[in-house]
């Protein structure tokens, strides 16, 4: 707190910093919670749950044993989660230019078309080939600006 500040003064919060911060140095009120703490509930709940978890599975499996088919999907759920994306395999040659990228998204485009790739699998692989397509480019551009500079530096 400065000596010139009003007592009402958005920088005079009483807490000997300065400025608009809340909280200075020597904060009287505690450093709150420590990291990675819990709260009493929190540890409660994780206790029980530890206890009756086995239980329930144990329960859930007799279920789905038993024909309970939504028991027996939700088992399976979680010992084999949906896959998100599948291997695929699609001849876009090699690519060696930014021409080569530019015609391997042609093939790209004519898989999604054909039924080969779905939309998904197609937008992955186009960004994979966008930034090799960049990539090809930049090093196009490089190889003409040695070219260049070498050209001038000669004469």
């Amino acid at each position: 707190m400065n000596a010139e500040d009003p007592p009402d003064s958005p920088s005079n919060n009483g807490s000997g910093s300065t400025g608009p911060f809340r909280f200075g140095a020597g904060n009287r009120f505690g450093k709150g919670r420590p990291a990675g703490s819990r709260a009493k509930a929190v540890l409660a709940l994780d206790a029980i749950g530890e206890e009756r978890a086995q239980n329930i599975v144990r329960a859930l499996a007799e279920r789905a044993e038993a024909g309970d088919t939504r028991a027996a999907e939700l088992i399976l759920q979680r010992a084999w989660p949906i896959r998100k994306s599948r291997p695929f395999s699609i001849d876009i040659g090699r690519i060696e230019t930014a021409a080569d990228a530019t015609r391997a998204h042609s093939e790209v485009i004519e898989a999604v078309c054909s039924g080969h790739l779905t939309l998904d699998e197609a937008e992955g692989l186009s960004g994979l080939l966008t930034r090799h397509h960049a990539a090809l480019e930049l090093e196009e551009i490089q190889a003409r600006l040695a070219a260049l500079e070498s050209r001038g530096t000669g004469s």
